[in-house]
């Protein structure tokens, strides 16, 4: 069992300049044009450090040693949108719209030498232009030392952007009691990105990596894990809806709605992978004056709603990609500079060679990709409220509204991906083809896919050349074979209470709530996954054992109060404050031999307790299961921000406001470490940042704003 007490630190800097306009052109009574316009470029400087724990105790605190690099992330860009608004009769109205929104997401890093590190996602390219090399010679000086100019195993692209472009026609007719609404929308959503690993591991010779069973054990050896992802990827969107609110009574007026998406997602290749046509998404709902007087209120709606496939899905779903580990040899001597061994050839004629997923750098076929008939990904919202305005001979009870409302919300569909080529491999085995092409069942042959996109909870259907034969074949995996229904569930009461008055105005509400399931959303907070909808979930039934309970945004209980005051027609003061519950903590674990997987996914499954048994290949035997939310929560976060707005009387339209966020200071953890071991190689490695804070509250800052309306 590993006792290393060895971590990183960092030091970060960002800058965020804003910038906003906004032009309004009236060319007429009946038609008004305007501009919105903003810029939000960032800049974000990381200094890392290694680190060390002060102990090998659960309370130790880390401290920086040696600098190790500074990264750079630079993000953002600029929008821009046209509107025009046409009232063309007394009844019907129109506003045409038009937007573009150009962003860049770029990355480099530069490590205590000056060597600068950059990666350009071409995936047949060189790979990053700073290698990142580990020496694991038992015989050298440095074993178990990054030792190569890059101190950082992924690099992401350098040359990223974002783009997009969507327009729209809205139309607003009322008739009689009826006021209807409809319209369309297209947009095109562009992106480049892509990231990139070349790790070498430097492993001494032949006969500490198998004895010299296959290769020569005298020879130097190294291996190479390439992996390497990057393109231009598309998503197209075209909408339309229809609404009607129909007053049917003074007091009571009817919502109906419907709408209609389509989605295509392309790969690299600009070839279409997933298209997803008339997704039909109804709503209802109604608003009732109870009382007749304007007084009362009772209102619901019920709806369902959807979302497109993230565009990063194409990346190494649908994309060529390379996943590869390769062995070779080396003549003793390493790059002066990059410390990559200068090689000599393969190593045991490359029996030791890998390719994972499938990713060889070959585009997979599109219907291997997606599970044939995918269905969409919709969520389910029902809410029911009350509100009531209070009258009062006393003053200050006087004019209060006061309300309830009741929020449920459920995925009804969930879109993730599965990289379980056991489970392909069992049914194409049982159905009679020869898989000899197949490394094992945990090793999909190159050139096929090894992850795909389905629905969890049903059946995975997917067309491929599963025997290598040159025919694709269609194999089905039930449902059932690969874990299951994706769970989403959010129930939540509010009170609230609202006042307005010449002088002073009040907004408060408090909130109790409880998410659940087994299914965080598109991204995951538990291992830190932001690749959206392609998480660690359902990748094998396995990782889903004890992943149903509280998810990381359950805040049980939050209080907002939100007010100010004026002084004078010139001066006046306003308040913000936050109280909110903090959220669940898991303790994760496993890897290698977790419920006798074979798949790896270190410290990702929901075991907490790694028992006696620490080397071995039972030593996953004894692991004890932890349910997701299980280990506590976070601290409780307040926040109190106070500002203060002048109106200048000698220059209407000008306003200046001073705004203070978290007076007080008040920094609590909002996330900690969740993983408590992972299994690597053969032993156990444990962890000692586990349950200590990952993530803090944002720390006391001032914004300081003008804006002038004319």
């Amino acid at each position: 069992m590993s006792t290393t007490r060895s971590t990183t630190a960092y030091d970060s800097s960002a800058k965020m300049p804003y910038y906003l306009l906004k032009l309004d052109w009236y060319l007429n009574d009946s038609n008004h044009l305007e501009f919105t316009g903003f810029s939000n470029n960032r800049r974000t400087e990381y200094q890392n450090y290694n680190a060390a724990f002060d102990s090998i105790d659960g309370d130790a605190r880390p401290n920086k040693t040696a600098f190790s690099n500074t990264e750079v992330l630079k993000n953002g860009g600029h929008t821009g949108i046209f509107k025009w608004t046409s009232y063309l009769t007394d009844n019907l109205t129109m506003a045409l719209q038009y937007g573009e929104m150009h962003n860049k997401n770029e990355y480099y890093s530069v490590n205590a030498a000056g060597v600068v590190n950059k990666y350009d996602g071409n995936v047949f390219g060189d790979g990053p232009t700073c290698p990142y090399v580990l020496d694991y010679n038992p015989a050298s000086p440095t074993y178990g030392s990054i030792i190569g100019c890059s101190t950082i195993a992924t690099t992401p692209i350098s040359n990223g952007m974002n783009q997009r472009d969507a327009g729209r026609i809205d139309f607003e007719w009322q008739l009689g009691d009826h006021k209807v609404s409809f319209g369309y929308s297209d947009e095109k959503w562009k992106s480049k990105q892509g990231d990139a690993q070349f790790v070498y591991y430097i492993n001494g010779t032949g006969d500490d990596v198998d004895g010299g069973e296959l290769g020569d054990p005298n020879a130097n050896v190294y291996d190479v894990v390439r992996y390497l992802t990057g393109g231009s990827i598309q998503v197209d969107q075209k909408s339309w809806y229809i609404e009607d609110n129909w007053n049917i009574t003074d007091n009571f007026m009817l919502y109906l709605g419907i709408r209609n998406d389509s989605f295509e997602n392309k790969n690299g290749s600009g070839a279409t992978f997933i298209k997803q046509d008339n997704i039909w998404q109804p709503r209802v709902g109604f608003t009732w004056d109870v009382l007749g007087d304007g007084s009362s209120k009772i209102y619901g709606s019920v709806g369902r709603y959807s979302l497109p496939i993230a565009a990063n899905v194409a990346l190494r779903a649908a994309s060529a990609s390379y996943f590869t580990d390769t062995y070779y040899t080396y003549d003793g001597t390493l790059d002066p500079v990059t410390k990559v061994p200068t090689p000599t050839g393969s190593y045991a004629d490359g029996a030791y060679d890998q390719v994972y997923n499938g990713e060889d750098g070959s585009t997979p076929d599109p219907r291997a990709v997606a599970s044939k008939g995918l269905k969409p990904y919709t969520a389910d919202e029902a809410i029911l409220g009350y509100q009531q305005l209070l009258s009062s001979d006393n003053t200050f009870l006087d004019g209060w509204t006061l309300g309830i409302k009741a929020t449920y919300r459920k995925v009804h569909n969930a879109i993730d991906d599965t990289c379980d080529t056991r489970a392909i491999y069992n049914v194409a085995s049982a159905a009679g083809y020869d898989l000899s092409n197949w490394g094992d069942e945990w090793n999909i042959a190159s050139g096929l896919p090894g992850c795909y996109l389905f629905n969890p909870g049903q059946d995975l259907t997917v067309t491929m050349d599963v025997d290598g034969n040159g025919t694709a074949d269609t194999i089905t995996v039930p449902g059932s074979d690969l874990g299951p229904k994706a769970k989403r569930n959010y129930k939540a009461v509010t009170l609230s209470a609202d006042k307005n008055t010449d002088r002073w105005y009040v907004s408060a509400s408090y909130t109790w709530s409880k998410l659940d399931g087994n299914y965080e959303g598109l991204i995951k907070s538990t291992n830190g996954q932001d690749d959206t909808g392609t998480t660690s979930d359902f990748d094998f039934k396995e990782l889903m054992y004890g992943a149903d309970g509280y998810l990381f945004n359950d805040h049980r209980h939050s209080l907002k109060l939100y007010g100010g005051y004026k002084f004078s027609d010139e001066w006046e003061v306003g308040l913000n404050i936050l109280a909110q519950s903090g959220s669940p903590k898991s303790c994760l674990g496993g890897g290698v031999g977790s419920y006798d997987t074979e798949y790896g996914y270190a410290g990702v499954f929901h075991v907490c307790d790694y028992g006696d048994i620490v080397t071995g290949s039972d030593r996953a035997s004894d692991d004890v299961p932890s349910k997701v939310g299980s280990a506590g929560r976070t601290p409780w976060l307040i926040t109190v921000s106070p500002n203060v707005t002048y109106r200048p009387s000698w220059l209407p339209g000008l306003s200046a406001q001073v705004s203070v966020f978290n007076l007080f200071n008040q920094i609590e953890a909002t996330q900690v470490y969740e993983a408590a071991y992972s299994y690597s190689g053969a032993s156990t490695r444990v962890y000692n940042n586990y349950g200590q804070p990952k993530y803090f509250s944002t720390p006391r800052y001032v914004r300081f704003q003008l804006q002038y309306d004319w």
